[in-house]
């Protein structure tokens, strides 16, 4: 918990906006928090599809493929 809170609290001295407003009963995501989510979000998404893609690749057969032209 404190190290993400660290990085919570760098992300949000670095972008001038805090993130996350405390509220009675816990924390929301202030207005930066719902603006800056969607890109987050888009971020993880891509991380993911290149994660898979390297893990696609080194799952598959590759390699040169030598076609031949009978004729």
């Amino acid at each position: 918990q404190p190290a993400i809170s660290r990085r919570i609290s760098l992300l949000e001295q670095e972008l001038g906006a805090p993130l996350f407003e405390r509220v009675s009963g816990g924390t929301m995501l202030s207005q930066a928090g719902r603006v800056l989510l969607p890109y987050a979000e888009r971020a993880l998404a891509a991380l993911q599809d290149a994660e898979n893609a390297v893990r696609a690749l080194a799952s598959t057969a590759s390699g040169p493929v030598t076609l031949a032209a009978v004729g």
